[in-house]
């Protein structure tokens, strides 16, 4: 017994390029899984590798001028974000436009109020050694354009049109 399946009657795109996934979006998040996806071996067409990165921009800062300090908004990465980064060749994209964070203190504004205190020192991974750091701070701006140069240069993405 065959399954009858019924068509819309529309013609059928001869010689388009077939992927095994589709991922729409254009912010980092799915550029960062077109990436993902890419480095597991599946053919993909990202919609983020079609667009140029946007610049992020604050509405209430005047125009910029030589006198007038730039915004940018950051990131605070964990160590597991990081390798993330690295294992999909990001992270080496990323300039100088990180810093390690080595501790945080968070307190209130009453002397009473426990802080609370991160420090790389007491930390530790789950099943490895020490950890040297907290966290990066990192620039969305970098973070965005090291994310798009690893799009271009990924040879699962670079022959879409």
């Amino acid at each position: 017994m065959t399954a009858k399946t019924e068509t819309s009657g529309a013609p059928r795109p001869q010689n388009l390029p077939r992927y095994d996934v589709a991922v729409m979006g254009r912010g980092n998040s799915a550029a960062l899984a077109a990436l993902a996806l890419a480095d597991s071996g599946f053919s993909v067409w990202a919609e983020a590798a079609q667009a140029s990165p946007e610049k992020p921009t604050n509405p209430e800062q005047p125009a910029n001028d030589q006198h007038t300090p730039t915004w940018q908004r950051v990131l605070a990465l964990s160590p597991g974000a990081r390798r993330g980064l690295e294992a999909l060749g990001v992270w080496q994209r990323l300039e100088a436009g990180h810093a390690p964070v080595a501790d945080i203190a968070v307190g209130g504004p009453n002397d009473r109020d426990l802080p609370l205190r991160f420090a790389a020192s007491s930390s530790q991974t789950v099943d490895g050694p020490p950890v040297d750091i907290v966290s990066h701070i990192v620039s969305v701006t970098d973070l965005t354009a090291a994310i798009a140069a690893s799009l271009q240069a990924c040879p699962a993405l670079t022959d879409q049109a």
